[in-house]
């Protein structure tokens, strides 16, 4: 399996992206970060290549380690 293809837990998001639990669950809430793929009702991963996607976006716009 590529590294792309895999999938993360919120667990590793969170240390991709340094913010909060409940700030990355209002931001996927709202459309801003990327859905999980839901595995059961408490169960939830998100495509690796769709987080290296918005750590790219929010590079390249600027928005980096919280500088907004």
């Amino acid at each position: 399996m590529q590294e792309d293809n895999k999938f993360i837990s919120l667990k590793q998001v969170l240390v991709l992206l340094p913010v909060s639990k409940s700030t990355w669950i209002r931001g996927v809430s709202a459309g801003e970060y990327p859905q999980p793929i839901k595995v059961s009702k408490r169960l939830r991963f998100w495509r690796n290549d769709d987080i290296q996607n918005l750590i790219a976006k929010l590079i390249d716009s600027g928005v980096e380690h919280g500088a907004e």
